[in-house]
């Protein structure tokens, strides 16, 4: 399968057929890499030069604390586009840590190019902008949820808004989490020891009920 069978039904590219992309692609600079587990496909401090697509497999951003915690503040997975804030703020510099979870392969599109109407007033061009500027509209969403979740004081009040942002998100009460113990954790900036005493006590007091990754609320 060529890269743009496997691009052609990304949200960021909704509006244009696989001819399109490929023109768009062309026009954009873009280069494609593999990434495998663990390794870092950009640096918070790093320059700021491309947009990152998510073409398979999934990545974590992250920010390291200065006690060597890890906060993570979302996942990318396949599909995923990061870089539109950068973009739109004119930010010289990516704001996190972009870290494979998993052997991934990543486009970038050159932020430049990206950022710069064509001369031609091309129609995949400017739906391809529409396209972003809907997605950095959910991203900020999504961000404002986070805060939501991290300004509450308890970790057990943490968990209950997380899931039921997830609950609304995936429209049932019956919910996959995307996060593993530890992950979970690094996303609450809380201790993984806490957290696991805490799902404990909620369990117990029928707030919610789980077995792994599969939560209810109750």
């Amino acid at each position: 399968m060529n890269i743009w069978d496997k691009v052609c039904d990304f949200n960021i590219f909704k509006g244009l057929d696989k001819n399109d992309i490929k023109a768009l692609t062309f026009c954009f600079k873009s280069k494609v890499q593999v990434f495998e587990k663990n390794d870092i496909i950009a640096n918070n401090m790093d320059r700021f030069e491309n947009l990152i697509l998510i073409v398979q497999g999934q990545a974590n951003i992250v920010s390291y604390m200065e006690n060597g915690n890890t906060n993570l503040q979302d996942k990318l997975t396949t599909g995923s586009i990061y870089g539109d804030i950068e973009l739109f703020s004119k930010s010289a510099t990516y704001n996190a840590t972009i870290v494979a979870t998993r052997k991934t392969e990543v486009m970038f599109l050159n932020k430049y190019i990206v950022n710069t109407p064509c001369e031609n007033n091309c129609y995949r061009h400017k739906t391809f902008l529409n396209n972003l500027i809907i997605h950095m509209s959910n991203n900020l969403q999504k961000k404002q949820q986070t805060i939501n979740i991290l300004s509450k004081r308890s970790t057990r009040e943490k968990v209950l808004l997380l899931l039921k942002y997830l609950a609304k998100e995936q429209n049932t009460k019956y919910i996959m989490l995307p996060y593993s113990r530890q992950e979970m954790a690094d996303f609450l900036a809380v201790d993984r020891s806490a957290l696991s005493l805490t799902l404990s006590k909620m369990k117990k007091d029928k707030q919610i009920d789980f077995e792994k990754n599969k939560f209810v609320l109750l």
